[in-house]
């Protein structure tokens, strides 16, 4: 099987993704695994749980940069 040819490009968009995801793990802006974990299993169920939040505990209506 062929390995898929990833651009110059795509790469470097990749590793900004990355460097500004770890960024804000730093700072404390994630999801605790436990917290996405139980909602996942949750849907479809009679009940289903909210969206987990932030480990911050704020809200956050946009994605961090």
């Amino acid at each position: 099987m062929a390995t898929p040819k990833v651009r110059s490009e795509d790469q470097e968009r990749i590793l900004s993704e990355v460097r500004q995801s770890e960024r804000q793990v730093k700072s404390g802006h994630y999801i605790r695994h436990e917290d996405m974990r139980a909602w996942l299993l949750s849907w479809g169920t009679e009940h289903e749980l909210p969206p987990p939040k932030c480990a911050c505990g704020k809200e956050h209506d946009e994605v961090l940069a």
